[in-house]
């Protein structure tokens, strides 16, 4: 369906009622200090995941009117409108229409709103209110491999690398072809002794963890005596 000019993007209202388990995470109770960021491509995709292709500005248009007229789950359009505005880097304008997805989302289906928040809180730097909503969301679902990739990039953005490199090898198993998850697992060798990996890493040149060192398959990250560094913490 086309839309006349001028196009209007999904406005999520303020949701005047608490959120359960979300409303106390600090980044989301002062999101109005949340400021708005460079456009996030990473989300594009999953916006054109929903078939929502074209003119961005069409694309919200369009998330608008569903949102007026109540086509389809109002979670999902509040989730589409969330992923709209993280594109845009409009942080608070996100948080206000996830808030609403994770609201009116059912149980079972809870956990995508809550991954598209914490992602979203990752982008401005709030990394563990994003960990404390990652992890709301591995309860609900612990096998969906983005869910699972976002946890791996937020435990090593923590420094704990053994919880990092677990969660990008359930990403592998679950998606074989995920490149991200691969290579961040690949670069990770670099820097920590791999634990019992499933699956052989292929050899990368060192990115930091020690100098002249070579990521091997078997044997991490080894320098030129021969000896992995210890584990960070």
């Amino acid at each position: 369906e086309e839309h006349p000019l001028p196009w209007h993007p999904p406005i999520c209202e303020r949701l005047g009622d608490t959120v359960e388990g979300i409303d106390d995470i600090p980044g989301i109770k002062e999101r109005h200090t949340l400021t708005t960021r460079n456009r996030d491509p990473h989300a594009v995709p999953y916006l054109m995941k929903y078939g929502y292709q074209g003119v961005e500005a069409e694309i919200g248009q369009r998330i608008s009117s569903a949102m007026k007229r109540g086509v389809g789950p109002q979670w999902l359009l509040y989730n589409l409108a969330g992923l709209y505005w993280r594109v845009h880097g409009n942080l608070y304008n996100g948080v206000e229409c996830l808030r609403r997805a994770v609201a009116t989302a059912p149980d079972e289906w809870r956990d995508v709103p809550l991954i598209n928040i914490a992602a979203l809180l990752y982008t401005a730097g709030h990394i563990d209110d994003a960990l404390t909503l990652t992890l709301q969301a591995m309860q609900v679902a612990d096998h969906e491999p983005e869910t699972n990739f976002l946890l791996a990039n937020l435990y090593c953005g923590k420094g704990n690398l053994t919880g990092a490199w677990h969660h990008y090898e359930r990403v592998l198993a679950a998606s074989p072809n995920h490149s991200s998850a691969l290579q961040y697992l690949t670069a990770l060798a670099c820097h920590t002794r791999p634990p019992h990996s499933i699956r052989p890493l292929p050899t990368c040149q060192n990115q930091g963890g020690v100098e002249d060192g070579v990521c091997t398959t078997d044997g991490g990250c080894q320098d030129s005596t021969g000896t992995a560094p210890s584990e960070e913490k």
